[in-house]
């Protein structure tokens, strides 16, 4: 429920034992390791290096091993699910995949094969685009090489669209040029143009202006006919090699879990030589400057210890220092880690919002839906993901927490399936009517202030939490000024109107508001604390004026109203449809079980998708600006990052692990 505490580190070692120690940090996956620009050391003695040489063979292997995966995946997609996106391979196979020979041999023959099947490609484009060129010209019974061996006269061969043919064949004839249309093509006559040498370039310059577009026959002899034939049986025989080649890339794409593991092996290792590489170092040394959980510091310790010439310590952090930033919540609360990571870390002296907004996230999302058969569904469907998902389930189980209270808000509110209780199992309608608080079909305005008064309390939460947290970092200025003026000023502009409205007696309406009047001049006066004074008050007058954007803040939460009946109003819909239905002859009741299923599958889709949105919206937009900056950088630590496969293996106890 909290920020993690950073510790940062120093960690030297014998550049002889580097690597290894490299491998040993990565396998461990606990610390972020700084290059030599971040690093302080590296600027307090600007005389440390980093090696800065690239691993261009291993850049180099990474690149050839993710595009011979990607040709393979042409030819034979890979049968992955969402549920499951890496393959599991045992501990021993992996170690032996990338211990032989044999995958890196694959490589070089899916290379090899991917390059023929590019050569045949480019052949057989080439093939298919000369007889496009000579399929104009199959009535011309001249051998072509004839039409380049002219001797007093100059014959021109190419293409003149139709619509401009009378023109053209006029101005050629005015130069005295005898012209034959030997066929047609897509709008385009195929021409034969013969003239005398002296009349050749006005004749090219009339047929410039006319887009004439030339066939020269370069490279080939005989009739139109006979090279249109053997061009046709070239395409047959590049279509057999193709087809021989593509028969040996589909058998290949069985050892493309070969590829996957070497790939994988490759880029961690890649990874590790960048960090490396990066580090500032000396003659005999090399200086690895970084972060750690402060838990975790004593695993650092015990990975270091393993090298005889290595060693850990903690160093204080420089002034200029930005520690990395995680969170830890507890496993009721873990899952809404999703909803902080996608808005962005807090800063490194903020508060984890987390634990915070879950129980609002939670209430807010089954509001929306309203209805506890659609949450009955929700939770059999992820139900079933969670068991049947490998790897990060935190979104999954938020969407759960979200359904059961989905089921609570429908039970109160009377909504199974729309009015599906009272359409199709009357029998069933005492207990629904039982189990409910209110009917927001028949009672909307308490719906109205069930929203309202949420979103005014999430709100006062917020400021409450910004005030509290300013506290405990000894920012007592800032407290008073940025959030207990405004505590206190909301509070009373709601008793105040409350009063106003009957709620309360008037003589609190009145002492409240007296009250406003002492933090609107403290908002005024100290709200902005730099600069001088006339910008000081001009921005505490804007900041007097911002009263209005709480208002719209608090009325943002009607969209829990609006989603929640528009739930339920789609649902009834589904259920008048599949009713009028019922009462078709014959067909009737085949039709109305696929009108429910269907018309409550979308229903439930859509205003799911809807709920999930716009409960993230209040978070992000109404509550976290209230106490949360967020700006922090993520703790990145080397660790094994694989993109294709699992290694699965068997820990001391025989159980299953997975790295």
């Amino acid at each position: 429920m909290a920020i993690t505490p950073m510790a940062k580190v120093l960690i030297v070692g014998h550049r002889s034992q580097v690597p290894e120690l490299m491998e040993a940090l990565q396998q461990a996956g606990v610390a972020e390791i700084m290059d030599a620009q971040a690093a302080s050391l590296a600027r307090q003695w600007p005389d440390l290096l980093a090696e800065g040489k690239r691993p261009r063979d291993l850049e180099e292997r990474v690149s050839r091993l993710e595009q011979a995966i990607a040709f393979l995946n042409e030819y034979g997609p890979e049968k992955t699910s969402f549920l499951r996106p890496l393959r599991e391979v045992t501990a021993e196979r992996y170690a032996d995949v990338v211990g032989g020979r044999q995958a890196l041999d694959v490589l070089e023959q899916v290379e090899q094969a991917r390059r023929e099947m590019e050569r045949l490609s480019n052949e057989r484009e080439a093939v298919l685009a000369t007889l496009e060129t000579l399929g104009p010209w199959q009535s011309l019974e001249t051998p072509v090489e004839q039409l380049r061996q002219l001797d007093s006269v100059e014959c021109l061969a190419g293409l003149v669209a139709e619509r401009q043919w009378e023109s053209v064949r006029a101005d050629l004839e005015s130069q005295q040029a005898v012209v034959q249309v030997v066929g047609l093509a897509g709008g385009m006559r195929a021409v034969l143009i013969v003239c005398l040498p002296e009349s050749l370039a006005e004749v090219q310059k009339r047929l410039r202006a006319a887009d004439f577009k030339a066939v020269g026959f370069e490279g080939m002899n005989g009739t139109v006919r006979q090279l249109i034939a053997d061009h046709r049986d070239r395409l047959v025989g590049l279509d057999a090699q193709i087809a021989q080649v593509r028969s040996r890339i589909q058998a290949l794409t069985a050892e493309r879990l070969s590829l996957q593991i070497v790939y994988d092996h490759y880029n961690n290792l890649l990874r590790r030589e960048q960090t490396r590489v990066s580090v500032p170092t000396t003659e005999h040394t090399a200086l690895l400057e970084g972060w750690v959980k402060r838990r975790e510091y004593p695993r650092l310790e015990r990975v270091v210890a393993q090298f005889d010439a290595c060693w850990v310590s903690e160093i204080p952090p420089a002034e200029d220092d930005v520690p990395p930033v995680d969170i830890e919540n507890r496993k009721t609360i873990k899952p809404f880690e999703v909803v902080t990571r996608l808005y962005g870390m807090p800063g490194p002296t903020e508060v984890d919002p987390t634990a915070f907004f879950a129980p609002f996230f939670a209430l807010f999302f089954g509001l929306c839906l309203t209805d506890a058969g659609y949450g009955l569904v929700l939770i059999a469907i992820l139900g079933l993901v969670v068991m049947k998902m490998r790897g990060d389930r935190k979104l999954i189980w938020l969407l759960i927490i979200g359904s059961i209270l989905t089921v609570v808000a429908g039970a109160l509110m009377g909504g199974w399936f729309g009015d599906g209780i009272q359409q199709f199992i009357p029998g069933l309608d005492r207990a629904r009517v039982a189990l409910m608080w209110f009917d927001p079909l028949v009672d909307p305005m308490k719906f109205f202030i069930l929203a309202l008064a949420l979103g005014y309390f999430q709100i006062i939460f917020g400021v409450t939490i910004g005030f509290v947290h300013a506290l405990r970092q000894r920012r007592y200025v800032d407290a008073v000024f940025d959030h207990l003026t405004w505590l206190v000023m909301l509070n009373s502009i709601a008793l105040f109107g409350a009063s106003k409205a009957g709620a309360l007696p008037p003589v609190v309406g009145s002492i409240f508001g007296w009250i406003v009047l002492v933090p609107a001049v403290l908002i005024f006066a100290g709200s902005h604390r730099e600069g001088g004074w006339g910008g000081r008050l001009g921005m505490g007058a804007y900041s007097l004026f911002s009263t209005i954007f709480f208002l719209g803040d608090v009325l943002s939460y009607l969209r829990l109203m609006a989603l929640g009946m528009a739930t339920a109003g789609l649902g009834m819909a589904v259920n008048v449809m599949t009713k009028v239905t019922m009462d078709i002859p014959w067909i009737g009741w085949v039709l109305a079980p696929l009108i429910f299923v269907g018309g409550h599958a979308f229903n439930l889709l859509i205003n799911a998708l809807g709920a999930f949105v716009h409960t993230l919206r209040l978070q992000y937009v109404e509550f976290f600006p209230k106490f949360l900056q967020g700006g922090g950088r993520d703790f990145r630590p080397l660790q094994m990052a694989n993109k294709y496969v699992l290694v699965t293996g068997d820990d001391e106890s025989g159980r299953s692990q997975h790295r």
